[in-house]
């Protein structure tokens, strides 16, 4: 192997190793929003994203098409994990847990299959952090 080939090789690995590390997940992103959002009440503010929904627009960082499919993008193996446990302790396959999920019925295209499973990806998450609080 040439010295630059080395170079690119050892540069390709520091970035990646570089975007692990800045990569959050999920659940450390909605507290974080939680915190920044949430004037009144950080509990209030999950409430709200469990009860009402992401379609609601109370996370605006997830209001647009672009935004929920690059969310999904970034997390989809995350998700996919959290459907697989959801699926695993329902005792149904992952597919049947998505039917049920807030607006399923409307899904027509792959950018609303990613929108449906971000938005309920970050419903999940906020309301297993209410849990944990409890």
């Amino acid at each position: 192997m040439g010295q630059k080939s080395y170079e690119k090789m050892n540069l390709l690995i520091t970035l990646n190793m570089n975007s692990e590390k800045n990569k959050m997940t999920i659940k450390e992103w909605v507290s974080q929003l939680a915190e920044e959002n949430a004037g009144e009440d950080y509990t209030t503010f999950l409430e709200d994203v469990t009860q009402h929904g992401c379609v609601s627009g109370i996370i605006g960082e997830l209001v647009y098409y672009r935004d929920t499919t690059k969310f999904y993008d970034k997390h989809e193996e995350e998700i996919w994990e959290r459907l697989y446990n959801v699926s695993d302790n329902m005792g149904i396959p992952p597919l049947d847990v998505i039917t049920r999920f807030r607006g399923a019925s409307q899904v027509d295209t792959g950018t609303e299959f990613k929108n449906l499973l971000a938005w309920w990806a970050t419903e999940n998450v906020a309301g297993e952090i209410l849990a944990e609080r409890e």
